[in-house]
């Protein structure tokens, strides 16, 4: 209920069709822009997350071209504010752009529960300052999957309870497994927390 901004990926949205919303009852009101990195700009107009844009604040960020457009469109149509940002690497969309976007919005934390595409593309980018890793029962799977296996400075921090569920929580400064020059992040490191 803290965060500006939750983010994920098209791929998130297509396996969970979430509402990313706060369903709590001290939000206090907050409502938080919900924001997908959709490269292609193929994101599903019979999604949750579209079909409740008019209602809650929904931007997807792509870097598609003339070839987008109708897709643009069907989107606005429903309430979807949709922000073309450049090309990055891999024929991805540049997540930094993405960012900058939001800030330059007046969004500044940002909650990403995305899956390991755009946890990597941001970590890769070094544009993550803090991270929390909720992890299932399958534990080094999932760290494997994220690329985080073995990694020495990975601490178990506690527990968090969720329903009947024990999560086990690793918290970790990514400021070590960010591949980046601290030229490069300065710019965001102080309006953005991940």
């Amino acid at each position: 209920a803290r965060a500006d901004v939750v983010m994920v990926g098209r791929a998130t949205v297509r396996a969970d069709d979430p509402e990313l919303t706060v369903r709590l009852a001290e939000s206090n009101g907050h409502v938080a822009v919900r924001a997908v990195l959709d490269s292609g700009l193929h994101l599903d107009p019979a999604c949750k997350l579209v079909l409740s844009a008019q209602e809650t604040p929904t931007w997807v960020f792509h870097c598609g071209g003339e070839e987008a457009d109708d897709r643009k469109a069907a989107l606005e149509a429903l309430g979807v504010h949709v922000v073309r940002v450049p090309q990055g690497s891999g024929g991805r969309l540049d997540p930094g752009e993405a960012l900058r976007r939001l800030r330059e919005a007046g969004h500044h934390r940002i909650l990403v529960e995305g899956g390991p595409t755009v946890h990597g593309a941001l970590l890769t980018e070094g544009l993550a300052d803090d991270g929390w890793k909720a992890l299932g029962k399958n534990n080094r799977a999932e760290l494997m999957d994220l690329g985080l296996w073995g990694i020495p400075s990975f601490d178990l921090d506690g527990y968090a309870t969720w329903g009947r569920d024990r999560l086990p929580i690793l918290e970790e400064r990514l400021q070590n497994l960010c591949k980046h020059s601290e030229d490069r992040v300065r710019p965001l490191r102080s309006d953005f927390r991940l």
